[in-house]
């Protein structure tokens, strides 16, 4: 939610929203757990992933970031 009143915020900057907008964007009281997820991304729906973004979206900031973040991980290798 964060995230979403930053950009209300961007909005009221260039005149979109109303005033204020942001302050009713409420983010939710997390705890430990709670902001956490579970689920792993298996190393084949990685590959998969990395292997659209190598042929349709080279470079773009995704890629970048999913390679950065795969490599340092051990799970692909840099072209």
């Amino acid at each position: 939610m964060d995230t979403v009143r930053v950009f209300v915020k961007w909005l009221e900057s260039i005149d979109v929203v109303k005033e204020n907008l942001h302050i009713k964007v409420q983010s939710p009281l997390l705890t430990g757990k709670d902001n956490v997820r579970g689920v792993m991304l298996g190393q084949d729906r990685a590959e998969r992933i990395l292997e659209y973004l190598d042929t349709y979206e080279y470079a773009t900031r995704p890629h970048v970031l999913a390679l950065r973040h795969l490599t340092t991980r051990g799970h692909h290798s840099a072209p």
